[in-house]
């Protein structure tokens, strides 16, 4: 072998290895993004956690003051009978003691041992009578005022509960309110790039393209905005979450995926991704879940899974909330130019992001 040929191989060995590296290093890096989390993407996650535990904890104190309540009514309720009961056995055996002759009295009064026995053992049942009616209203005075001091303490821990849920609520809006800015910053600086992709839309809107990790052809779509609109997280996450499983379902109405939107906004909320960003995509990708692979796999966004091949998942809500927190994790919190050239390779992209915009508006 020359020695032109020995280095032309040792040149193709090192080429082979470069490129080995090269694609080594493209599949590793998506992975460790997919399980890392940025500071402001945790935090975001965090307040919900606060927010939720707060609440699940406040709903607990309400659940054992209710129980206190109910039982403190019985005792209020039973208190007077049992003040009856002990006043008349009192004012027995008062009587029965007034009345009644001492121990030689009795002993000299009877005719025989079983007589007096009698009146001994008469004595002493009414004398346990009154023991236990007095025993029973002093219980219940008792447990009457230890219920009292638990529900007031259970009133002032609830109170500093619900504050702490109300301050972690507030954390939990200024933080998604933060994010909604940035995103918003983001979408500012890509806004060249997202009207020309709504404009290559356009000039292409009567055909159709097929987005890369889908069967489905999907038509071309043009919004009526290159960006997408803010998304209010100022009002809280009970009035968000109902605003927002109401209009997701009402766009998913008919579909496979039909009755998802409350995943779709819980998800959302806790991760401060817009909550019309997964279902359109599941639009783009599946119409809808209409068209997923395998046919059962009840995943409609196309996403693939490692190793090949896509992801399967028992039910589209656990779909829809796993694929809401991946696009947090590793797309952002809204649709931008960026992120569906990631999201779909630079091949369609202008479509598919024009695509998902207009499914978007349509929320």
């Amino acid at each position: 072998m020359s020695k032109q040929t020995t280095h032309t191989n040792g040149f193709m060995r090192t080429i082979y290895a470069c490129l080995v590296m090269a694609l080594a290093l493209t599949f590793v890096i998506p992975a460790h993004a997919d399980t890392q989390l940025d500071t402001a993407q945790n935090e975001l996650e965090l307040t919900a956690q606060s927010y939720k535990e707060a609440q699940d904890k406040y709903s607990q104190i309400q659940s054992e003051i209710a129980s206190n309540e109910k039982r403190l009514k019985e005792l209020q309720d039973q208190l007077p009978q049992l003040q009856e009961n002990a006043g008349r056995v009192i004012h027995q055996a008062y009587k029965m003691g007034k009345d009644t002759p001492n121990l030689l009295s009795i002993i000299l009064s009877s005719d025989n041992l079983s007589d007096f026995l009698s009146t001994m053992h008469q004595m002493q049942i009414m004398q346990n009578k009154y023991m236990q009616s007095i025993k029973d209203l002093n219980d219940a005075q008792a447990e009457l005022m230890q219920k009292s001091e638990e529900l007031s303490k259970k009133k002032d821990e609830a109170s500093q509960t619900l504050q702490q849920a109300e301050n972690a609520l507030a954390a939990a809006i200024d933080a998604r309110v933060a994010a909604q800015k940035a995103a918003d910053e983001k979408i500012q600086s890509e806004k060249a790039e997202a009207q020309a992709a709504v404009e290559a839309a356009r000039e292409a809107s009567s055909s159709t393209f097929t987005p890369a990790n889908s069967e489905a052809s999907t038509p071309v779509e043009v919004p009526k905005s290159a960006t997408t609109g803010p998304v209010d997280w100022s009002i809280g996450r009970d009035a968000f979450i109902s605003t927002w499983t109401s209009r997701i379902n009402a766009y998913l109405s008919g579909s496979p995926m039909a009755g998802t939107g409350r995943a779709f906004a819980e998800a959302a909320w806790d991760t401060g991704v817009d909550p019309r960003w997964s279902p359109a995509i599941a639009t783009a990708e599946s119409s809808k879940g209409y068209y997923v692979p395998y046919g059962n796999s009840n995943n409609a966004w196309g996403w693939t899974a490692r190793g090949g091949g896509f992801r399967r998942f028992s039910s589209f809500e656990e779909g829809a909330r796993a694929h809401v927190h991946y696009l947090a994790n590793m797309y952002g919190t809204t649709h931008t130019p960026s992120a569906a050239r990631i999201y779909v390779g630079s091949g369609n992209w202008s479509y598919w992001y024009s695509s998902v915009l207009a499914q978007m508006e349509s929320m």
